[in-house]
């Protein structure tokens, strides 16, 4: 893992960017057999869930996006159809852009994961914040939930994993492996809230744990 000092006011430059949202719900469902995002329970979509999460962070994000499909405002188009929540990352950067100036926060959350915690976004937030060194911020044998902290040269290892030649190289795998990463623990507790709804199988138990 790199390290190196940040001076003074290169970190205030940081403390003061904007912070944003995604939700990552690009995929194929192709395990689901349907349009995961879509799944309803107790009256609200997986899609909805995941976006209402977002927005009870304690620090207020400026503006959450919806990453790949179609849909309403805020749907932020997949440039490579299929190519994983990388691409989606990559899409929401340049959509954040084009209103706003580098650097940012960008917490990026799975659809797919219904038990999260906003609690969880929030230690994310504040460890990335408060980091002098820190590009990325996620969880110990997680790579989703994330936040970024998007300077021009975390964008162009962004990029350049995106563009790899090998599908296998098109992850969030890869493209830490040359960026700062701060792990943070999770407790066993905490652990049973990053559970995959991917089958219809996962889909019904969690269902059953909460009907």
């Amino acid at each position: 893992m790199k390290t190196e000092k940040v001076n003074g006011s290169k970190a205030a430059h940081f403390k003061t960017a904007n912070c944003y949202g995604v939700v990552l719900a690009g995929g194929r469902s192709m395990r689901m057999g349907t349009d995961k995002t879509m799944l309803l329970f107790k009256g609200r979509t997986l899609l909805d869930r995941a976006t209402s999460l977002l927005s009870m962070t304690s620090l207020p994000l400026k503006q959450i996006y919806i990453s790949g499909g179609e849909g309403p405002n805020r749907r932020v188009p997949d440039p490579i159809l299929y190519q994983g929540p990388l691409c989606g990352v990559v899409a929401t950067i340049d959509a954040i852009e084009q209103q706003d100036h580098l650097p940012v926060f960008l917490l990026a959350i799975p659809v797919d994961m219904p038990c999260l915690h906003p609690s969880l976004f929030d230690r994310l937030l504040q460890n990335a914040m408060k980091s002098e060194v820190a590009d990325v911020v996620l969880f110990e044998q997680h790579f989703l939930p994330l936040v970024i902290r998007v300077t021009e040269q975390v964008k162009a290892s962004f990029m350049s994993a995106l563009n790899a030649k090998e599908q296998a190289d098109r992850s969030f795998r890869n493209v830490t492996r040359h960026l700062h990463v701060q792990s943070l623990t999770l407790s066993q507790e905490e652990q049973v809230l990053f559970s995959n709804v991917n089958t219809p199988e996962q889909w019904e138990k969690y269902i059953q744990e909460r009907g």
